[in-house]
């Protein structure tokens, strides 16, 4: 007895719908009009269902040089409210979007899980 799969279509994918996707003839088309930016989300869109904390300066520069943070919850455990999955994402003070960290519990830390830098940073 076996299976098989003519056709497979993926309606969604997080918050990104079937109805909302291009073909590419359109986007280089939206490219060469100027309006690219229309279909354009920001670096931390897919990511929105994570619960987010701002750093300071110094928090910042250790996240982006690889060391985990205190980010301190006041419980005890390190851990931010609503972030039960250990991952949240990470803000600079001026809104910059800088990545995720997750939370290490042997450590108590909150450890750089992928960090975003522009260029001349």
């Amino acid at each position: 007895c076996g299976a098989v799969l003519k056709s497979l279509v993926r309606l969604r994918v997080g918050p990104f719908t079937i109805e909302d996707a291009l073909t590419l003839t359109r986007l280089e088309e939206a490219c060469r009009q100027g309006k690219l930016g229309k279909y354009i989300y920001p670096m931390d869109y897919a990511l929105l269902h994570y619960d987010a904390v701002v750093v300071n300066r110094d928090q910042g520069n250790s996240l982006i040089h690889g060391t985990p943070v205190s980010l301190g919850s006041g419980s005890g455990t390190g851990r931010l409210p609503g972030a039960p999955s250990g991952l949240c994402r990470v803000y600079t003070e001026d809104g910059g979007f800088l990545g995720m960290v997750k939370y290490d519990p042997g450590s108590n830390l909150w450890k750089p899980e992928k960090v975003f830098l522009k260029r001349g940073n």
